[in-house]
Parts: C-alpha cells; sequence; structure tokens
C-alpha cells in the first residue's frame, strides 16, 4: 500500500512539474506586472502577507518559467496625483492620463525600456495589468506609438492581459473619478485600438453576484453599489454580476480574448487568496492568454 501510495505521488508530481514546463515552453515572453489603483509593487509578491502562507502573482508566474517583474511603483507615489489640484483640467473633467498619471507611466515606461534592452531587443513584453493597470496601460499605447516616442507599440509589447480592470468608464462624465482621463482613454482609443497589432486579454472574476437589498456592508450590498457606479443603471446580467469591485460588463473590451472565472474576487486580500494571483486560479487564465500570443 505505501508503495502504490509513493508510486502515485510521484506520478502526480511528474505531471505537475510537466504542466509547468508546457506552458515555460510556449512562453519566450517577458511579463511585466502593473499595479492597480494605490497599489504598491509589493502587493503582488510573497511579503504582502508574511503571516500567513501565502504565494504573490510574482511568485506563482515565475514558478511557471515565465520571466516575470513588477513595475517598482510604490504606494505614496500615487499621491503625486494630488498635484492636479493645481490644474484648470481637473475642474472641468477634461484631464488626460499622460499629465494626472504622469508618475505611473514614467515609472512603467522606464521598466519596459529596461527590460527591453536586457534582451538587445529580441524579446516582446506582455503587460500583467490589475484593475486601474488595464485602462492606464492601454493610454500608454495610444494610436499606436509607445508613449512619449515614435516607437511602435508592437516593437516592444506583445499584448496586453488584464485582470479585473474596469475599462469602461461611468456614462455620466461627472462620476468619472479621475477627472476624465478614463474617460478621455476609452473614447480615444476604444476596444481592442491595437488588435492588429497586439493582443487584449480581458479577465474577470463572477465570484459576486450585486444585491440591492443587502446590507451595505456585505459582500452583496458592496459589490451592487460599485457596480451601479461603473455602470449608471443595472440593465443586463453582466452588470450585476462581478469580482465585487467590478462588473464584467465593465472588464471586458470588444474584440478581446474573454475570460470569466467563477469565485474570483477583485483584490490581492481575497477569501482563501480567490483573486486573479492565486496559485490555483492563475492557470484559468494564464494558458489560454499564453495561446493567444502564439
Amino acid at each position: 500500500m505505501f508503495v502504490a501510495f509513493s508510486v502515485l505521488l510521484l506520478i502526480l508530481n511528474f505531471n505537475y512539474y510537466l504542466s509547468l514546463n508546457v506552458i515555460s515552453n510556449k512562453c519566450s515572453l517577458k511579463f511585466l506586472i502593473l499595479p492597480g489603483f494605490g497599489n504598491d509593487a509589493l502587493d503582488y509578491t510573497d511579503e504582502f502577507r508574511p503571516e500567513i502562507e501565502y504565494s504573490g502573482l510574482l511568485t506563482n508566474l515565475v514558478k511557471r518559467g515565465i520571466d516575470t517583474q513588477i513595475a517598482p511603483l510604490k504606494r505614496l507615489s500615487w499621491f503625486n496625483i494630488a498635484k492636479g489640484l493645481f490644474s484648470v483640467d481637473i475642474y472641468r473633467n477634461t484631464c488626460k492620463p499622460d499629465k494626472l498619471f504622469k508618475f505611473y507611466y514614467d515609472i512603467i515606461d522606464s521598466k519596459v525600456r529596461e527590460m527591453h534592452e536586457q534582451s538587445n531587443g529580441n524579446d516582446k513584453i506582455v503587460l500583467v495589468c490589475h484593475s486601474a493597470g488595464g485602462w492606464l496601460a492601454r493610454g500608454m499605447m495610444s494610436d499606436g506609438n509607445w508613449i512619449g516616442s515614435n516607437t511602435p507599440v508592437e516593437d516592444m509589447i506583445a499584448g496586453i492581459i488584464t485582470l479585473g480592470a474596469p475599462h469602461i468608464p461611468p456614462p455620466d462624465k461627472n462620476e468619472d473619478m479621475t477627472r476624465g482621463a478614463w474617460t478621455y482613454v476609452n473614447e480615444n482609443y476604444p476596444g481592442c485600438y491595437l488588435n492588429n497589432r497586439i493582443s487584449y486579454v480581458t479577465v474577470m472574476g463572477t465570484a459576486v453576484r450585486g444585491d440591492q437589498n443587502a446590507p451595505k456592508q456585505s459582500f452583496e450590498g458592496f459589490a451592487y453599489d460599485a457596480y451601479k457606479k461603473l455602470r449608471g443603471e443595472i440593465l443586463t446580467e453582466n452588470d450585476i454580476i462581478g469580482d465585487g469591485l467590478v462588473p464584467v460588463s465593465s472588464g471586458h473590451l470588444e474584440g478581446s480574448l474573454q475570460i470569466n472565472i467563477p469565485g474570483v474576487y477583485h483584490g490581492v486580500i481575497a477569501p482563501n487568496n480567490c483573486w486573479y494571483g492565486g496559485d490555483h486560479i492563475i492557470d484559468l487564465w494564464l494558458e489560454p492568454a499564453l495561446e493567444s500570443f502564439t
């Protein structure tokens, strides 16, 4: 019995490592993790929750054989947004992302160029964008030239994978919390704007169905308010279900490879690590995403 059990464990372990090797062989790309609004690079590492057994998005990608780095964003960096208070655009809801989020763009731009140069320009980069990182990345790719340059996006970028990104801003521009920057991206570079040049993968969790009758402090009550704020009105099934913060209808782009995952929540602090970067979740979007880059 002991021998049979040991053999079974060896087979299971072999199959596991074989699956990781298959993923690695598919991927000669480099991945760069773009943090979401208010997040720090640390949030995507094992060190984020040292008090428990926890593996971050970075570890979970690396152990699958994918060369991955994180944009070195600090939480305090987000206070740079306050500089926009001195611009008239913030009061007119006409902010542009390259102004209001210049600090973010500078960090991402520097890291992308560093990674590209490390490979002597031979490897392309996949932007793995959590939350607001998704629409911010679309702004950096703008009309097809990498931000602040004449370099075609596809010379450095293979595509983007967005995880719970609120791509579609509220229909009422006064509800755009970025004072126009979010809306600017969606209006000027809608959908998969560069679909003939790079790949787009949009991933959404469907852990929480909003309920307007639920207590406000419950997952369902909070989600209903969050979804309604983003959508303006709750009209379809995809408006009422999502990852607890972003509804499915806001998280996908027309023309993207769209992946919905039951039981997945928005943030890095999620029950049982059931968020997009969880070790038991990641293969549900990673494998189909890699297929789209081949």
